[in-house]
């Protein structure tokens, strides 16, 4: 069995290498290597159009990159397209519509430069085919030039020579993977969509799959008395939620699992260990090898809420506390605690504090929900799930949604939805005298946990029913925001 030495310099350069992968998004083969097949991947095996959802951070990049590798690999005509890209050089001046123009026109060139890139490599004995493929693509580049009057594009004719491409190159079918889509400005988004819908969405044997940033996003708008945009339920049927698929409180084991299959790809691929082992020896590994105890797995995943980023930038914090103290073999449950506060005072909680109102918000959740109630998950009516207030604490994943729907003991016929406070607020209050007195009781015979008070403990569902955070309340803040 391999053997991580967690005091070397070999090792403290692969965490080091770990963070910056996690927040730079960098060195992008490896990363596709260290990507861990998930329950997304079967859900995005299908040709609906689809939206991808996720915060920041949660992995979707990663997951439409090993899906662009699925596809690929099996032969298929598969592009990823990065709305960052699209951007460049183009400036935010203009009207809203005019800037959902450009950023579409770039879409369109670099389709086509993907396309030119598949015709060059393609090895095919027909003596006329790259000159065919390439003629098509000029008059499709030619398109992408927005029109003087009337439609903005030629859909129609965008649609047939999509189409004639893939007869002249011999496949049945494109999948476009946009990512970044928080990159085109607001406003701008609906009417990118619209062209999107009208040249890509329309035909048939085009799949698109699109990553969006949760809570950030405007697929649709009204315009002169028309519905302009991407409506779900009318234009796309399938929604990926990837915020649900991580979250510890809903599934310990394999949360708990991922993660550590997570954390030992990132590591070995700078350690130049054995990769490609079975998932339960990975699992051993991380356990017997990294950490004091099970639990402190358990800490680190319910600390990062669900999101991949996040468990890696924790790791390396509750990693760099670990090398200060020269008596400890392994990670333990205080260096995770410690790591967690960091995060959320030095990142997150810096996030917003520059915005006044959303500070006092917070701080109204924590005297209320933390101090008063001894809990760090409160309901809001289900019409205010996502509440501009919220999303934009969602946002900055101090407040996690959860995926469940509650009723209130007085109010049976309204459904509420769940919301939790960060690990890291909470981990906050530990040794203060508003520290919440619940227990959690783990059976262990590790002194390191005998010893200690719980970090964080799990709410008591029951008294949650009981927490409610009104519309009002979210109305009143919100309008100190807008003021």
């Amino acid at each position: 069995m391999q053997a991580f030495d967690l005091k070397s310099d070999c090792f403290k350069n692969a965490v080091r290498s770990m963070e910056r992968r996690a927040e730079r998004q960098i060195y992008e083969e490896k990363l596709v290597k260290c990507f861990v097949p998930n329950k997304v991947l079967e859900e995005l095996d299908t040709n609906q159009n689809q939206l991808v959802f996720g915060r920041r951070g949660v992995g979707k990049t990663h997951t439409l990159k090993a899906y662009l590798g699925t596809k690929a690999n099996s032969g298929e005509l598969c592009h990823y397209l990065d709305c960052t890209a699209f951007g460049s050089g183009l400036g935010a001046e203009g009207s809203s519509k005019n800037i959902g123009i450009r950023f579409f026109s770039k879409l369109l060139l670099h389709l086509s430069d993907e396309l030119l890139e598949d015709t060059i490599l393609t090895e095919r004995p027909d003596p006329g085919l790259h000159d065919d493929l390439e003629n098509i693509l000029a008059r499709l580049s030619n398109l992408a030039v927005p029109q003087s009057g009337g439609e903005t594009f030629n859909y129609l004719e965008l649609i047939r020579l999509t189409n004639q491409f893939l007869d002249r190159f011999g496949a049945e079918r494109l999948v476009i993977l946009i990512d970044e889509w928080a990159q085109i400005p607001k406003l701008a988004q609906p009417f990118f969509a619209e062209f999107l819908k009208r040249s890509v969405f329309s035909n048939p044997r085009v799949t698109t799959k699109v990553g969006v940033v949760e809570y950030t996003y405007k697929l649709h708008d009204r315009v002169d008395d028309q519905v302009i945009g991407l409506e779900r339920s009318a234009d796309i049927f399938a929604d990926v939620r990837m915020d649900r698929f991580f979250v510890w409180d809903e599934d310990q084991e394999f949360v708990e699992r991922f993660f550590a299959e997570v954390l030992f790809n990132h590591l070995t691929i700078d350690l130049s260990m054995y990769l490609d082992m079975i998932a339960n020896d990975k699992w051993d590994i991380i356990l017997n090898q990294i950490f004091t105890q099970r639990r402190v797995l358990s800490e680190l995943c319910r600390a990062c809420e669900g999101n991949a980023r996040d468990f890696l930038v924790l790791f390396g914090k509750a990693y760099a506390i670990f090398r200060q103290q020269t008596s400890h073999q392994k990670i333990g449950l205080d260096d995770v605690h410690v790591a967690a506060i960091d995060l959320y005072q030095g990142d997150k909680y810096s996030n917003i504090s520059s915005e006044k109102p959303l500070e006092d918000f917070l701080d109204h959740l924590v005297h209320s929900i933390i101090k008063d109630k001894k809990s760090r998950t409160f309901m809001v009516p289900y019409q205010s799930r996502n509440h501009p207030l919220l999303s934009r604490l969602f946002s900055a994943r101090i407040l996690h949604p959860l995926n469940v729907e509650w009723s209130h003991p007085h109010n049976p016929g309204e459904r509420y939805g769940l919301i939790t406070m960060d690990y890291g607020t909470y981990a906050s209050f530990r040794g203060t005298k508003s520290e919440p007195d619940q227990k959690v009781f783990w059976p262990t015979d590790d002194p390191e946990t005998a010893t200690k008070d719980d970090l964080v403990p799990l709410d008591d569902r029951r008294s949650i029913r009981r927490i409610v955070v009104d519309k009002s309340v979210l109305d009143d803040f919100w309008a100190r925001m807008s003021g």
